[in-house]
């Protein structure tokens, strides 16, 4: 029987029971609302992170693509490191202290220009585009703030009022035969004429040639959007250009094109007799365009590399007024832009860190890709990373934390593709073999470009009869470079006397004052070479090439969770142009996409090849 000490005891208790509830049910809800906090934090904080190395047109293009394939939001950020790279063009667009030290480690884009003391935008890259350049001509289309003009156009505030003093055409020297080819103010019937008396039909089979391969290369554009690519040789091979890949241009043009100027038939002796030569167009005009665009004799490209750097000679080609490097700045603002519209944000998630990465470390536990400076300090860690730089010189250590004897212990990463099994003493054993194709250990080859002002032409140093004028632009054989000690010239304004030049070393300066008078100044040196850099790949005459994978490294255990590694510059083992950086661009691109479940899956099946040219 309870008493009524009891009763109020049980009161008390009962009081203290509701205290108690009452106290949970506060704490419960301060719990759910922090932990509701925490979620939308970590729901954030669990978006995918994407870092892309190099600011060129494949790192700007990726930013751009990306962020079309991101149309719900999906993506966390998208981090472009580059300790080059201006946003935004300014009135001071110089290199910081830091970069000017830094530019002794690493080479900045290959697409970029300078301004010299009078204004004058020269580039100091690549100086063309061809308007058969899909991909790069949608980006300028979507841009109404670049401006197509003609190549080496004299971009200044004061346009050159003295353009038409501007000598015209092209020409080719040789240190035998002289000026082979000289089309100084002459018109286009007339420079036809004299390519087709010099050439004739060995200039019918390139040309024809040239236009199949054209026709070819522009199935890639349809295949992007409707295929994805491991590699770029699925690229070739889907189009029918894997052949042109693996060959030398010298084979090419004796077993296929039957160009030779030493096993030639019977019937082009005949011509030869009337006076239409036979064998020279090999080593004279494919010859200087390889040594112009990549430093590279017949014997050395590609045959597809020779065909595309033939376009070039077909006309159809631009620049950007201002420079081209204005195309990376465009592309990078479309996607800060796009981004904030489709996601309805004031804040870009799309930046610059104008930082270089020494160390990328593939850290397993937390699935992700880890970043740090020369000094070993954390820059942060990104689900995926794209390098839009070429692995030969992008110094970058990449690592990956973990072995089967320690977890904290760390070991090179196992690149190409390589995907991370189970097996940890199978991964270490793929770890010590040499994994990557020959085409991605290659040296680049080394250019000089050399802005001159206040220089005028010597006609004498140049051997020019006295009936003729020089032409505005000049190549040179391998001969002719030798005997001249310049690759080519350019001229890009008459009343400064600007010219560019190509050399393999640097420019001379006695070779400078014969060239250009005594009052020539070299006002810019850009080196594209030596330890650290390069113009275009060795590309070895296509022997043994063989592209790698985009993927260059997985850290996926069961899935696509863990952190990758791809490579955009695996594009350019075959042949380099903006054009192909952006093609690598897109394909990586719509890879990584599909990784992040920013597309839907797509089933896996062998690509249809094409017939080989």
């Amino acid at each position: 029987m309870m008493t009524p000490f009891d009763n109020k005891k049980c009161l008390h208790k009962h009081s203290n029971y509701q205290s108690i509830l009452f106290s949970l049910f506060l704490n419960f809800l301060v719990f759910t609302a922090v932990s509701s906090t925490e979620t939308e934090d970590e729901k954030a904080n669990a978006k995918p992170k994407v870092a892309i190395i190099g600011g060129g047109i494949g790192g700007t293009f990726a930013t751009k693509y990306l962020t079309d394939y991101d149309v719900n939001c999906s993506l966390h950020s998208i981090t472009l490191f580059d300790p080059f790279f201006q946003p935004v063009a300014t009135t001071d667009d110089v290199d910081t202290k830091e970069n000017k030290e830094d530019s002794v480690k690493i080479q900045k884009s290959r697409v970029h220009s300078v301004t010299l003391s009078d204004q004058t935008v020269v580039e100091a890259g690549a100086s063309i585009l061809y308007k058969g350049n899909q991909l790069v001509v949608d980006m300028i289309d979507n841009d109404d703030a670049l401006q197509m003009v003609e190549p080496f156009h004299p971009s200044r505030p004061y346009h050159d009022t003295m353009e038409s003093e501007f000598n015209t055409g092209f020409g080719v020297y040789d240190s035998t035969n002289g000026w082979v080819v000289n089309t100084s103010n002459i018109t286009k019937d007339e420079s036809t004429a004299q390519l087709l008396q010099r050439y004739n039909l060995e200039l019918y089979r390139v040309n024809k040639i040239t236009d199949e391969t054209l026709e070819k290369f522009e199935e890639i554009y349809d295949l992007l959007t409707n295929r994805d690519f491991q590699s770029p040789d699925d690229v070739w091979k889907a189009v029918g250009l894997h052949l042109l890949t693996t060959t030398s241009f010298n084979d090419y043009l004796t077993n296929t094109l039957k160009i030779d100027e030493h096993t030639l038939s019977w019937w082009r002796h005949i011509l030869n007799y009337f006076g239409y030569p036979q064998g020279f167009f090999r080593n004279e005009m494919l010859e200087a365009i390889n040594l112009c665009n990549n430093n590279q004799n017949n014997f050395q490209m590609t045959a597809l590399a020779g065909l595309v750097n033939f376009v070039a000679s077909k006309g159809d080609l631009f620049a950007i007024k201002g420079g081209n490097d204005l195309i990376l700045r465009s592309a990078f603002s479309q996607a800060q832009q796009q981004q904030k519209s489709q996601c309805d944000s004031t804040d870009s998630k799309i930046k610059v860190q104008k930082q270089r990465v020494v160390t990328i470390v593939s850290n397993s536990e937390k699935n992700l890709m880890e970043f740090f400076d020369v000094n070993g300090k954390f820059m942060g860690s990104y689900n995926v990373v794209i390098l839009a730089a070429p692995l030969q010189f992008c110094q970058i250590n990449f690592m990956v934390q973990g072995s089967f004897f320690d977890s904290n212990v760390l070991h090179p990463m196992a690149l190409n593709g390589l995907i991370a099994g189970d097996d940890e003493q199978e991964q270490l054993h793929q770890i010590g073999q040499g994994l990557l194709p020959d085409s991605a250990i290659r040296t680049y080859t080394q250019v000089y470009t050399t802005i001159i002002t206040n220089g005028k032409l010597n006609s004498t140093y140049f051997n020019v009869p006295t009936d003729k004028s020089l032409p505005r632009s000049i190549v040179c054989t391998e001969s002719g470079r030798e005997q001249l000690g310049l690759t080519s010239v350019s001229q890009i304004t008459v009343d400064t006397g600007v010219h560019k030049v190509f050399t393999s070393t640097d420019l001379d300066d006695a070779i400078m004052k014969l060239a250009f008078g005594k009052q020539a100044i070299k006002e810019h040196v850009e080196i594209w070479g030596g330890t650290h850099g390069g113009a275009t790949p060795n590309f070895n005459g296509g022997i043994g090439t063989s592209s790698t994978q985009f993927l260059l490294y997985d850290g996926s255990i069961n899935s696509n969770d863990g952190p990758a590694l791809y490579y955009i510059n695996a594009m350019e083992a075959a042949v380099s142009t903006m054009e192909i950086s952006a093609i690598g661009a897109k394909a990586v691109s719509k890879l990584v996409a599909r990784r992040l479940k920013l597309l839907p899956p797509i089933s896996a099946g062998n690509l249809e090849e094409k017939d080989e040219l």
